[in-house]
């Protein structure tokens, strides 16, 4: 029986006798329902070059009061920007950032949806598109009055610091984040993480956790990470919510970390579902001819065809974790997740699990991976032993040297004469 299945069976035992997290679950259901999304395009006249800042603020309750900001979202370019709210009274601007400090300032061009009109939300609304090409105005100059933007104020943490033994990182909040994942966004949010201050002599792995999975979980990998060469950082993400929204939120992290740091290098390294999510904000990626720096991309023991049992839950249960329908064979993440490949120079490697419990054989070893995967290994161990694993950890650390090889050629010839 896999993971799917024992959690479907339980989602069935806890509602006979009204165990508590699946009451959690089914509040955290209720609540999301009534989540709405704001979604547009900032396009700039003349654009410069800076980055730009689309920002939702919900508000006041008493005119003449500040705008609180809600999220904020820094763009490599004039693009998409997308933000998910409660119900409520908001106003979405967009700003050249010219300073880079992530606050509107009198001189930086700015623009607003309908003309800085507040938006009512009590639906998903698109195409809230706003054009940035005023210097300044009556109505952007009340928004400056906004307090600044800061960490705190955003659901999605991008290049904080925290050790792996941080307490968010645990095992206890990973299981919060598939059953609650609501209450994990609100208590802690999601991010991209560094486990020690950026060096740009080093090259980034990121590693990204599968459902009910936790950052410590990697701990074992990152032990025997070459430190001179490689620098971990490592996603978390409520694993209960919506998959394909999950890889959205990398998506933004993956460019908005890059536009702050300009590294043109990174290793990714992705563990069950986790391969579902690093795989989708590729694709992403690549459809808007993107890259996120990229080169080498890693993914253990994924369900890349779904898992059928996750198809069984969303029809058979009263209550649905949102991730069911992603991994859902059925499903669109699944059915699209290879529908844009992946760029030529990045270099893919599929590593499966020959006693895995959880995700059948015929699911890691998806066709269409195959075709695009550079290297296809098995490796000995569990679903989850196989993050202990002395083989594992060797395969792993071969791939990250050639990723490394192509930093390190790329140093030579910028400083030989």
């Amino acid at each position: 029986m896999d993971l799917s299945s024992r959690a479907l069976l339980s989602v069935f035992a806890c509602l006979l006798s009204a165990c508590g997290p699946v009451m959690a679950l089914g509040q955290n259901l209720r609540e999301m329902r009534a989540m709405w999304t704001l979604r547009g395009e900032v396009r700039v006249e003349g654009w410069s070059g800076a980055p730009i800042v689309a920002m939702v603020l919900r508000a006041p309750p008493d005119e003449g009061a500040p705008y609180e900001i809600v999220d904020y979202e820094r763009l490599e370019r004039p693009g998409p920007y997308r933000f998910l709210v409660e119900a409520g009274t908001f106003r979405v601007v967009a700003f050249e950032d010219a300073n880079a400090d992530l606050h509107y300032q009198p001189g930086e061009r700015i623009g607003a949806y309908r003309g800085y009109l507040d938006v009512e939300v009590d639906r998903a609304r698109a195409s809230l598109d706003i054009v940035v090409r005023d210097l300044e105005s009556r109505a952007a100059r009340a928004i400056a009055r906004a307090a600044p933007a800061t960490p705190e104020a955003r659901s999605l943490h991008i290049g904080e610091v925290r050790p792996l033994s941080a307490p968010r990182f645990s095992a206890a909040v990973g299981r919060m984040g598939m059953w609650e994942p609501l209450d994990f966004m609100r208590e802690h949010g999601a991010g991209l993480f560094f486990l020690e201050p950026y060096d740009p002599s080093r090259v980034p792995v990121v590693f990204v956790h599968g459902a009910a999975g936790y950052p410590r979980e990697f701990a074992f990998f990152i032990e025997r990470l070459d430190r001179r060469r490689f620098q971990p950082w490592v996603v978390q993400y409520p694993s209960g919510w919506d998959l394909a929204e999950v890889a959205d939120y990398f998506d933004r992290a993956m460019t908005e970390v890059r536009v702050r740091l300009r590294f043109d290098r990174l290793c990714l390294v992705a563990h069950s579902a986790g391969g579902l999510v690093a795989r989708r904000m590729l694709e992403r990626h690549a459809a808007r001819r993107m890259t996120p720096g990229v080169r080498s991309f890693v993914s253990i023991a994924s369900p890349l065809g779904g898992m059928a049992s996750a198809g069984v839950g969303v029809t058979a249960s009263p209550l649905v974790v949102p991730a069911w329908r992603s991994l859902d064979p059925g499903g669109d993440l699944v059915r699209h997740l290879y529908d844009q490949p992946l760029p030529e120079a990045m270099r893919y490697a599929l590593l499966f699990t020959y006693e895995d419990e959880v995700v059948p054989l015929s699911s890691q070893l998806r066709a269409d991976a195959q075709s695009e995967a550079d290297l296809v290994r098995g490796l000995h161990g569990s679903h989850a032993g196989v993050l202990r694993s002395e083989h594992a950890a060797t395969v792993l650390n071969e791939e990250l040297g050639r990723c490394y090889d192509g930093f390190a050629r790329a140093n030579e010839s910028a400083i030989s004469p």
